[in-house]
């Protein structure tokens, strides 16, 4: 079929603008995502020490204590504790996982399962726990019996001089502000060499909205919405590949990420990872 000229050049001129459109909008899309970097307030430091002197009066501080006496039931095989150690399970292998770290260890609960885990495993890993709260980390000291080393400190600041196998975050991560997470993610790039994995669970963005909406009795200072978008740009900046991103179908509170580090070879992806964890209380 033949077009009047007129037709025709109106015809191409829409032609254009669609590919000018589509170029366009294909750019935008492939713009990769940046790491927050926001600066950080010059009154973070007193922020923080308040929070953790606020977190020692509320009850969650009590509780996680509790947990770690065997004074109050605790699920290891479902819900948010479940998803964690099911995660770790798969982490932590025998005569390969020499170190672990837990970043935001509280009472130190999870970082002493992670030790006994490892040394069932016939692992003498060297296990660290870091937290913000000092009598979360007075508690863990004093149950632990030197079997791991807490410390007390800002987990975006801290320097162990050291590197780990295996660095988790349990339900830590959200409570950083954004514009720590330039500084959180060196943290974690310092203290990991080749091959390093990192667990991050934390709540999903839906539930922190609706948290943030309801303010929770309990909320802390900083309760941050964990997109998987920034925790890959976060990750790839500093020289980690999200290789595996895991929700629970029955649970669809929490998520898991785990990066390795530095690493172009083959990846273990976790297989099964939700039909595992049983569905367990939905607790925050």
């Amino acid at each position: 079929m033949v077009f009047p000229l007129r037709l025709r050049h109106e015809l191409l001129g829409i032609m254009l603008c669609h590919i000018i459109i589509h170029v366009a909008g294909a750019t935008f899309a492939t713009k990769e995502a940046q790491c927050p970097s926001d600066a950080t307030p010059a009154n973070y430091t007193t922020i923080l020490q308040r929070e953790a002197i606020d977190y020692e009066r509320s009850s969650k501080f009590r509780n996680k204590i509790d947990e770690l006496h065997g004074k109050r039931y605790v699920d290891w095989e479902g819900g948010r504790i479940g998803e964690v150690v099911y995660g770790l399970r798969a982490l932590i292998r025998p005569g390969k996982t020499a170190s672990i770290l837990d970043l935001g260890c509280a009472s130190g609960l999870i970082t002493l399962w992670a030790q006994g885990f490892a040394s069932s495993l016939g692992s003498n890993a060297e296990v660290w726990g870091v937290e913000l709260v000092p009598g979360w980390v007075s508690a863990a000291k004093s149950f632990a019996n030197g079997r791991a080393t807490f410390i007390q400190g800002d987990l975006t600041a801290i320097n162990l001089k050291r590197t780990f196998d295996v660095v988790f975050m349990s339900d830590s991560y959200e409570h950083i502000p954004a514009y720590r997470y330039e500084a959180l993610w060196k943290v974690l790039a310092t203290h990991t060499h080749e091959g390093s994995k990192i667990l991050i669970h934390s709540p999903l963005p839906s539930v922190q909205l609706r948290f943030a909406k309801h303010k929770a009795g309990g909320q802390q200072y900083f309760e941050n919405v964990v997109s998987k978008r920034d925790l890959a740009a976060c990750g790839k900046q500093n020289g980690f590949k999200l290789y595996q991103y895991n929700t629970h179908a029955g649970l669809g509170v929490y998520f898991s990420a785990f990066f390795v580090k530095n690493n172009s070879g083959h990846i273990r992806r976790i297989q099964d990872f939700g039909e595992n964890v049983r569905v367990g209380k939905r607790e925050r």
